[in-house]
């Protein structure tokens, strides 16, 4: 059985906890066999720094599984995640701890600093800098500025989400499909023609920009 690790981070707001859930719904259409996860609800709507996990279990061909191997843990495991999803970039550098070698980032460029900068308690990084330190973990990081994408294209900063996501699949480093991630927006979500848009234009920045190492 095949276990696919995926954590998404951000910030209050960014639609980090709606990211998620599209994805599992999108999981569902694809027949993924068994899907766990958390998230943090209440700092969502506190502009907080929050993180969710979804861990994918799926069975191959023929495949005779003891229920028993299928008890996990919601969340992931420090060092284990096969893809991070960062929808800002201080957020994917906080929360490396659960990368490694294996993983895939997906970073949002677009910078949210935190109160404690603007009260010159704090400093913010270079994005340079933050992505440098990434690279330290694995040389699969994908960063991509999806809210200016999205205000400009779109006309609406909040589809960098979807922007991501739609970056993710044109990796690859999901176990859904483009398809049932299209049928999922159609069905879910409100303002569809610009999320499915969004979708796309992530895909596509992915497939014009990114070469594979």
């Amino acid at each position: 059985m095949r276990k696919i690790n995926v954590v998404i981070v951000g910030t209050g707001g960014q639609g980090v906890i709606t990211l998620r859930r599209l994805i599992e719904f999108a999981a569902f259409k694809d027949g993924v066999d068994m899907i766990l996860g958390t998230e943090k609800l209440g700092l969502s709507q506190r502009e907080g720094a929050l993180d969710c996990c979804c861990r994918f279990l799926i069975k191959e061909p023929g495949e005779v599984v003891d229920e028993r191997d299928s008890l996990l843990s919601p969340t992931v495991c420090y060092g284990d995640a096969d893809v991070l999803i960062a929808l800002e970039p201080a957020e994917a550098l906080r929360n490396a701890k659960y990368a490694s070698e294996k993983t895939v980032f997906i970073v949002n460029e677009h910078t949210i600093p935190p109160v404690t900068v603007w009260a010159e308690m704090a400093t913010y990084p270079p994005l340079e800098d933050i992505l440098s330190s990434l690279r330290e973990f694995s040389d699969k990081v994908i960063s991509l500025n999806a809210t200016k994408i999205a205000e400009g294209e779109i006309g609406d900063a909040q589809k960098a989400n979807v922007v991501l996501l739609g970056a993710a699949l044109a990796v690859g480093a999901l176990p859904v499909s483009y398809e049932s991630v299209k049928q999922t927006i159609e069905e879910e979500m409100r303002d569809v023609g610009q999320n499915l848009k969004a979708l796309e234009l992530g895909y596509r920045w992915v497939k014009t920009n990114w070469n594979p190492p």
